[in-house]
């Protein structure tokens, strides 16, 4: 699996409806803003045509929580990712099974080799429930941003399980972590009404949560300095109905 990374953007070779593509992937350290995304494209428009002539694409294609409808209406006019958001048109806003982390999976694998180690344990009875198709992608990208600051190898746990109504998700590494004034600060972000400029990451998780599955849902963090973080997803599954799938058999 190749992965270009050309300027702010990372670049594959994939296919879309038959058609030749390149693959357009957001690293968590990307700077969105028009003119660092002008300099990528021109850059990969480069690439491709000296080092791979024969591949003849037509379009980029890009599947990214970033790109969420849902995103855009929390975010203000002058902030890069709405400005990245129109580059695109949106064909299709999934919501699927949890399988789909694998594939990001095995890019980050293929990125930082053994450096990055992960384990997911989702528990059988959450595949009745579909969850925006990128909801865990941002987590697991804070986990490896932050991590690799501090640290020369990282360990991610990933894990789901149904609680009563509620599917839980859960994101935990064991990275620096955060001490606990940072951690209080965080948690207030959270439950603020007002948008965060700085720390708003998750931030606009939380609040796209609350959108499609409720009140009752949303996220929780916990941390200790030096030991590692953990981002708890709570979805309430009756405000979420449309996002059940019912599984056949009798009963």
């Amino acid at each position: 699996m190749n992965i270009f990374r050309l300027g702010e953007l990372e670049y594959q070779f994939q296919e879309y409806e038959g058609e030749k593509a390149i693959g357009l992937h957001i690293p968590s350290d990307a700077c969105l803003s028009a003119a660092a995304v002008d300099r990528s494209l021109e850059q990969a428009g480069t690439f491709f045509r000296t080092y791979y002539p024969d591949f003849k694409y037509r379009r980029y294609i890009c599947r990214s929580w970033l790109l969420s409808p849902a995103l855009r209406s929390l975010l203000p006019e002058q902030s890069h990712i709405r400005d990245f958001q129109d580059r695109f048109s949106i064909v299709q806003e999934d919501w699927e099974d949890m399988e789909y982390i694998e594939d990001y999976l095995v890019i980050q694998k293929t990125r930082f080799g053994d450096r990055f180690q992960c384990e997911v344990d989702i528990g059988t009875e959450c595949s009745r429930v579909l969850v925006p198709k990128l909801l865990l992608q941002p987590l697991i990208e804070n986990s490896l941003k932050y991590g690799f600051r501090k640290k020369a190898s990282i360990h991610v746990f990933i894990r789901g399980r149904i609680e009563g109504e509620y599917l839980v998700l859960q994101v935990e590494d064991d990275g620096p972590g955060q001490p606990k004034s940072t951690l209080e600060t965080l948690i207030g972000i959270l439950r603020s009404g007002e948008i965060n400029t700085v720390h708003n990451g998750l931030q606009n998780i939380n609040r796209r949560v609350i959108l499609e599955y409720g009140n009752h849902s949303g996220l929780s963090l916990e941390s200790r300095e030096g030991l590692g973080f953990t981002v708890t997803i709570r979805l309430w599954m009756k405000g979420g109905e449309k996002h059940v799938q019912c599984s056949a058999g009798g009963g």
